[in-house]
């Protein structure tokens, strides 16, 4: 801090010529330590500098008419100053400059700041630059309060000044972006759960960069005991992705469990009486547009199979996963005569039919299930998820950025 400090006192031995007004001399340069000068010292200053360029940068002026002597000098000074980071970014700090003497009590020396009672703002401190890097002052006043830089049994003046810190950087530079990582978890329940490197690579590489946020954030932070406003912000973005990462493990344990108990349904023939060994398949005629892709494996179900045992066998074998089972396969039959019974298989999904040649056979698929629970987990989590970090955005912000 670099500031003007004045300071005067009353020497009865200077008034020389009391019938005189206003009789006063400049003394500057080393004459200046000739005089009687108060001990004076900042309590709480670790660093404190006059100025020498070009000249000495103080001066004392001697009033002869009353005996006033006024000392006058640039100084600079770096003073510690107690600060309280619970609501950083969004933190006021109070700081400090303790002023008293170094080795008179108060029965020897009183400190008095100078007040002009026809000015209703002199207490205040003039400050020119009020514009910090991180800071803008935001009040400077003169005050007798004492700090625990002070001695009790000394007399005391303190500058006192308030600072608020700057919060438009971090807005721009780490919540905004701080939002958007968490936002963009959002993006993965809208993925097919099936897609686990896009899914995974956008959770694992959000909660990365996340913790990079935070670990950069607090290097050049005091090491304190206490959680700041800052780091709740990003703790709680932490827990959003993490929770994003364990939304999408639920997904995936409720689909394979899905699996798993259902693989022995899958491909289940039931017969309705004995067909004869020479019933046989030919080959499949036509698919839907869904399974076209699937020609090839659906022929090793049907092209070689000799009956409808050996068919359940390949079914049964294979087991045809959903993604493969046919809406609509029509068959060619060699002997038309061997559809007194019907046949009648059992999938797990969509309503479809057999067509073999003229006949129909009928097809029962359960009603559609296997992909309603972990579906219902991402439906949930598309509205749950940004409903709970809006809502702890609008609480954070209207406690920390009003207050």
């Amino acid at each position: 801090m670099d500031f003007y400090f004045s300071q005067y006192w009353y020497d009865e031995r200077l008034k020389i010529f009391p019938e005189i007004p206003d009789c006063s001399v400049n003394i500057v340069g080393k004459s200046v330590e000739d005089f009687w000068m108060p001990d004076t010292v900042f309590v709480n200053s670790k660093a404190t500098n006059f100025h020498f360029v070009t000249v000495e940068n103080r001066f004392t002026t001697v009033n002869l008419s009353n005996g006033m002597i006024l000392h006058h000098a640039r100084i600079t000074t770096t003073a510690s100053c107690r600060m309280d980071f619970k609501n950083y970014p969004f933190d006021e700090q109070t700081c400090y400059l303790a002023i008293e003497s170094y080795g008179h009590d108060q029965s020897y020396i009183v400190y008095k700041w100078y007040l002009n009672e026809n000015l209703t703002d002199e207490k205040y401190i003039a400050v020119h630059d009020k514009e910090m890097a991180n800071y803008d002052v935001t009040s400077a006043f003169k005050s007798y309060e004492k700090t625990p830089h002070h001695e009790t049994s000394f007399s005391s003046a303190t500058a006192k000044f308030t600072f608020r810190r700057r919060r438009e950087y971090f807005i721009l530079q780490i919540y905004l972006p701080c939002a958007v990582i968490v936002a963009v978890t959002w993006v993965s329940f809208w993925i097919t759960p099936a897609a686990v490197p896009a899914r995974c690579g956008i959770l694992v590489t959000s909660l990365l960069t996340l913790i990079t946020m935070l670990s950069i954030t607090n290097a050049s932070m005091p090491k304190v005991g206490y959680i700041k406003a800052l780091d709740l912000y990003l703790f709680a973005s932490l827990i959003f992705v993490f929770l994003s990462l364990i939304e999408y493990i639920l997904v995936l344990n409720t689909s394979h469990k899905k699996k798993r108990t259902s693989t022995y349904k899958e491909g289940n023939l039931f017969i309705g009486s004995q067909l004869k060994s020479d019933y046989k398949f030919s080959d499949i005629v036509d698919f839907s547009k869904n399974i076209q892709e699937k020609a090839d494996l659906i022929n090793d179900f049907i092209d070689y199979s000799k009956d409808a045992t050996l068919l359940y066998q390949q079914l049964h074998t294979k087991k045809i996963s959903q993604n493969e089972r046919p809406e609509e396969i029509h068959i060619k039959c060699e002997s038309r005569k061997l559809l007194n019974e019907k046949l009648k298989i059992k999938f797990k999904n969509r309503n479809s039919t057999f067509f073999l040649e003229n006949e129909i056979v009928e097809v029962e698929i359960a009603p559609k299930d296997e992909n309603i629970s972990f579906s219902a987990i991402d439906y949930f989590a598309r509205v749950f998820y940004p409903f709970l970090f809006i809502s702890f955005n609008v609480f954070y912000w209207l406690f920390y950025y009003r207050n």
